[in-house]
C-alpha cells in the first residue's frame, strides 16, 4: 500500500520560494545602499576639476535582477563652464548606456555595476586623478556592512 503524505508539497514550495524571494529583494536592498554610498563618495571626491559637469554626472549604477532593471542612479551635476548649457546631460547618458550595457551581459544572475562613464574617465585616472577607484575599493567593505545590519535587525 502507498504512503500517502498529510501535507501539500506546493505548500511546502510555495513557502520556500516566498522565504528566498524575500532574502533576494533585502540584498538588492543592501547592495543599492552600498551603491548609493559609493556614488555619491565618487562625486564628492575632490580630485579633479570639474569643469563641464560630465564626467561626474557620468557616475552612477544601475542593479539587474535575471535581466530586469530594478534600480539606477544617474544624477546630473553642472560644472562652472556648463552652468548655462545642459551639456551634464551627455555624462548621465553617456553613464547609463555603459552601465546598462556592461549589466545586460549577465542575464540570469544579479547584478550591480557602478561606472564612470564617460570615455575619458580613465584617461583622468591615468593622470593621477581619482575619478571612482578609490571610492570602489570599498564597495564590498559597505556590502557586507548592509549585509549584517539586515541580518541583525531580521534577526531580532
Amino acid at each position: 500500500m502507498p504512503t500517502k503524505a498529510k501535507f501539500n508539497l506546493d505548500e511546502v514550495f510555495k513557502g520556500l520560494t516566498d522565504a528566498v524571494d524575500k532574502i533576494v529583494d533585502l540584498y538588492l536592498l543592501c547592495l543599492k545602499s552600498a551603491l548609493i554610498d559609493t556614488v555619491t563618495a565618487a562625486k564628492n571626491l575632490d580630485t579633479y576639476k570639474n569643469q563641464t559637469g560630465n564626467l561626474r554626472s557620468s557616475i552612477g549604477y544601475v542593479i539587474y535582477n535575471k535581466g530586469q532593471k530594478v534600480a539606477e542612479y544617474f544624477e546630473r551635476v553642472i560644472g562652472p563652464k556648463g552652468a548655462e548649457a545642459d551639456t551634464a546631460d551627455h555624462g548621465t547618458a553617456a553613464g547609463l548606456k555603459v552601465a546598462t550595457e556592461a549589466a545586460e551581459q549577465y542575464p540570469d544572475k544579479i547584478v550591480g555595476v557602478i561606472v564612470a562613464g564617460e570615455d575619458y574617465a580613465l584617461a583622468v585616472e591615468s593622470k593621477g586623478f581619482d575619478v571612482i577607484t578609490g571610492p570602489c575599493t570599498d564597495l564590498n567593505k559597505l556590502l557586507e556592512k548592509y549585509i549584517k545590519e539586515a541580518i541583525s535587525v531580521y534577526l531580532e
